[in-house]
């Protein structure tokens, strides 16, 4: 006679054979989170102007603005306009001095310009001496080659 199946005691519910469960199958996320004070309540939102509150805070930041330029623009005046008391006394000494300052950029350009020129040329005599080294490898290599050959037949 062959076996059957769920005719003893507890074999047709399987499930009550094993007193193990998942975790996943637990319930979870069962509580929701309510918002606090200050969290935008309806409470809170419901008396809000929010047109005015936007006014303002665009008024406030148009200020801000205005006395940064202000202070800015203090900043940046010359220094003859804020002291009367002793004025500033323009000589000929800044002619002078940017003309030596216009020398030195020029030399120091000059000598960035050939400090270029010399790395071009080695790079450039680096490059030949490859190529040329490439080759002679190349040549010596089927020359050998065809020698083997030549010797083997």
């Amino acid at each position: 006679e062959p076996a059957r199946g769920g005719t003893g005691k507890g074999e047709n519910d399987l499930s009550a054979l094993s007193k193990q469960y998942s975790s996943r199958d637990l319930p979870g996320h069962t509580k929701l989170k309510y918002r606090q004070l200050g969290q935008d309540t309806k409470e809170e939102v419901t008396g809000k102007d929010f047109k005015r509150d936007l006014d303002e805070k665009e008024r406030s930041s148009k200020r801000h603005r205005t006395e940064v330029k202000r202070s800015r623009a203090v900043q940046e005046l010359p220094r003859e306009t804020l002291d009367q008391d002793e004025p500033f006394d323009s000589s000929s000494d800044d002619s002078s001095s940017d003309e030596d300052d216009t020398s030195e950029l020029l030399a120091e350009l000059a000598r960035i310009k050939r400090e270029r020129a010399n790395d071009r040329q080695k790079l450039v005599s680096t490059f030949v001496f490859i190529a040329e080294k490439t080759f002679l490898v190349k040549t010596v290599s089927r020359r050998s080659i065809t020698e083997l050959s030549n010797k083997a037949i």
